[in-house]
């Protein structure tokens, strides 16, 4: 049972790679960045009366040479994941980097997800952080 655990989350995890990989620039992955996100609230949420928003900052413990962050919302539509809205930056984060972006609401699921590549001692690395589906009723 272990091993088919295990064998989900690997290919779950190759198939979420491969998706990033496919839009993000050539990345080495790292165990441990400099930079992380923190999303506002921890989830996508509803601005009444008709917008579903997700945000966040980015926060670096010494700031990378070059930076970039692609923040995406998400609706679950037809059993896939539809990019709704849609924010990106390629300002280094001094202390702190906002961002956020929104859609009209649907009633349903919501995912938002950070993808960031910070360029350190000549060497891109890449990491991403995805909220967890929300449901949402507008």
């Amino acid at each position: 049972m272990a091993r088919t655990q295990t064998l989900v989350a690997v290919l779950g995890a190759t198939l979420i790679g491969a998706a990033t990989v496919a839009t993000a620039p050539s990345a080495t992955a790292d165990p441990y960045p400099q930079c992380d996100f923190a999303f506002h609230q921890g989830q996508p949420y509803l601005q009444e009366p008709v917008s579903v928003i997700v945000g966040g900052y980015v926060a670096c413990n010494t700031p990378p040479e070059r930076f970039h962050a692609a923040l995406t919302l998400s609706y679950r539509r037809d059993g896939r994941w539809i990019v709704q809205g849609a924010q990106q930056s390629d300002a280094v984060p001094n202390l702190r980097l906002n961002i956020a972006t929104y859609a009209r609401c649907e009633d349903g699921a919501w995912i938002g997800a950070a993808d960031m590549w910070e360029t350190r001692e000549g060497r891109v690395l890449a990491h991403s952080i995805r909220t967890p589906p929300t449901f949402i009723q507008c």
